[in-house]
């Protein structure tokens, strides 16, 4: 749990310096610091303690950004499932699958946070800009989820809290019965 509260505090640092750095920099271009952060603990720490991570994260992001309480845990929660599910499968602790994980469910986390505005009577329009903000944004998210998730990895290292369940998969080329050796 201590990996949790780490990287939620790290998150929400995150969201402070995004915030500071949004009025120079626009906003398709800096990072969702929640959907990446909460990819990179659900890749990283135990099922509780990652879905702490996106509690943490939404709400924090909901609460700087302005947004209906509840909107971006809402948003994130299937993306999260998502990539818990395909790293019960799958080996993606790694660079370029986090990449590709995170491009690929930056769009679904994009439209689930338009269509939960929707449902809280806010205007989010479907429109080409949309489309095309939400496809700069998924090569910014997809461009830093590799230092994130190994932050997330550093952090959850220090402090003990590596997911158990998930052991690396051993390259089986050196072995001696894959060459054919005995």
């Amino acid at each position: 749990m201590r990996a949790a509260l780490a990287l939620i505090l790290l998150g929400a640092l995150g969201l402070v310096v995004e915030g500071a750095v949004v009025s120079v920099v626009p906003a398709l271009l800096l990072p969702d610091v929640a959907l990446v952060g909460s990819v990179a603990a659900a890749l990283f720490l135990g099922g509780g303690p990652a879905l702490v991570v996106l509690a943490g994260l939404g709400f924090a992001s909901d609460l700087l950004g302005g947004a209906p309480l509840g909107l971006h845990v809402l948003a994130l929660l299937v993306p999260f499932v998502a990539t818990r599910l395909a790293n019960g499968s799958l080996e993606l602790r790694r660079g370029l699958p986090e990449a590709v994980l995170v491009a690929l469910l930056t769009p679904v986390a994009g439209v689930l946070g338009a269509g939960c505005l929707h449902l809280a009577d806010v205007d989010a329009s479907l429109d080409l800009g949309f489309w095309l903000g939400l496809a700069l944004q998924t090569a910014v998210n997809a461009a830093v989820a590799p230092a994130v998730c190994a932050l997330a990895e550093t952090v959850a290292s220090l402090t003990g809290d590596v997911d158990a369940t998930r052991r690396g998969v051993a390259y089986v080329g050196a072995a001696p019965w894959a060459a054919g050796r005995h």
